[in-house]
C-alpha cells in the first residue's frame, strides 16, 4: 500500500462545522425584498442572491416553518456570510439573530 495522507479541502467554521463551499448569500426576509436582493447579487461579484416568494401572509406554524427554513439556509456550513435584507425590522432581526 502507498503512503496515503488524508486531507480535506474545505472550510472549518467557528462553530466547528465544515463546508466545501464558501458562499456569501444575499437573503431576503420577504418577497418584497427580492428586487433589492437580486440587484445586490448582480452588482457584487461572488455573492449568491436567494430570492423566494414567501414571508408575507404566513401565520402560525407556517410562519415558524418559514423562519426555520430561511435561518437554516444561512446557517448552512457551505455559507461563509449572509447579508439579510427585509422590510420589517423585527422579522429581519429575528433572521439575523437566528
Amino acid at each position: 500500500m502507498g503512503n496515503w495522507q488524508q486531507s480535506f479541502f474545505g472550510f472549518r467554521r467557528e462553530n466547528g462545522r465544515v463546508g466545501v463551499r464558501n458562499h456569501v448569500l444575499i437573503l431576503p426576509v420577504d418577497d418584497i425584498s427580492n428586487a433589492a436582493v437580486e440587484m445586490v447579487g448582480h452588482n457584487i461579484k461572488g455573492t449568491l442572491a436567494i430570492p423566494h416568494s414567501y414571508g408575507r401572509l404566513q401565520f402560525g406554524a407556517d410562519l415558524e416553518l418559514f423562519f426555520h427554513t430561511i435561518i437554516g439556509t444561512g446557517r448552512n456550513p457551505n455559507v461563509a456570510a449572509v447579508v439579510v435584507i427585509g422590510i420589517e425590522p423585527g422579522w429581519t432581526q429575528r433572521v439575523v439573530d437566528g
